[in-house]
């Protein structure tokens, strides 16, 4: 894929990478209480969030619902 962007009046264009960069990664767990900590440790100030993406949340309806 082949981007270009305008900048003060001239064109960039960028080359095209021929791998793939990571920029995010994923991890899959199959049990909440192996996710507790990794989840917590998004739970601070310079994260944004609700009320309803919180770990105590999220366990109490899985216990519930799920």
């Amino acid at each position: 894929m082949t981007m270009a962007a305008a900048m003060e009046g001239q064109t960039a264009g960028t080359r095209t990478w021929p791998n793939a960069i990571r920029i995010a990664g994923v991890d899959i767990f199959h049990d909440l209480t192996a996710a507790e900590a990794t989840w917590r440790s998004l739970e601070t100030p310079q994260h944004s969030y609700t009320p309803y993406q919180r770990f105590d949340f999220l366990a109490s309806w899985q216990r519930q619902v799920g």
